[in-house]
């Protein structure tokens, strides 16, 4: 389990939040004074080269490991949370960048699943950070938030702007953290 402060944590003089002075500003979370986050020893660990970012693309890069999930009790749709990191991860963290890549790593416990997502880019839009606290302090479970409708953006494409708010909807908890290479993200979802 990682266990170090979470970029977003609002208490951290060294935070996002802190760093944050106006909106659509460009933060390089490589500049924050924290740790990076090494993958712990006992994950299983992917290396995702992903050329188009297609749906069929990332599913064929998880398509085991999401039955192995399955096969050990978790729901189907855990499919959802990882396919759309992995997206966010090669649209956002490495700005399609074929030669970039993605980290998938996860630990099968008893009880959860650990998941962490790592992307290699360093550069968030200022304009995240309320969007990530609006989630944290909503119940995105029942109602999905539009990205590009809450920054007040033009969507580059029709179905953009939502992967995230299916993330924090089917995962019981979510942390972002400063990998080896980029932004991690980290997602738990408990056994039921």
């Amino acid at each position: 389990m990682v266990s170090e402060i979470d970029l977003f944590n609002l208490e951290d003089p060294n935070s996002i939040i802190r760093k944050v002075v106006g909106d659509d500003e460009l933060i390089d979370i490589s500049e924050l004074a924290q740790r990076r986050v090494q993958i712990p020893v006992g994950y299983e660990i992917k290396e995702l080269s992903i050329e188009n970012g297609e749906s069929k693309e990332i599913s064929s890069l998880v398509e085991d490991e999401i039955k192995k999930f399955v096969n050990e009790g978790y729901p189907d749709n855990i499919y959802t949370p990882i396919y759309e990191a992995i997206l966010n991860a090669y649209q956002h963290g490495n700005k399609r960048d074929p030669d970039k890549k993605v980290r998938f790593a996860y630990h099968l416990g008893e009880s959860h699943l650990d998941i962490l997502i790592e992307d290699e880019g360093t550069i968030l839009n200022s304009t995240f950070v309320p969007f990530i606290l609006k989630h944290r302090e909503s119940d995105v479970k029942s109602k999905y938030i539009d990205f590009y409708k809450f920054a007040r953006k033009e969507k580059p494409k029709a179905n953009n702007g939502t992967g995230t708010s299916f993330m924090h909807a089917y995962m019981d908890e979510i942390n972002y953290y400063l990998g080896e290479h980029g932004l991690m993200v980290h997602m738990v979802k408990n056994k039921n």
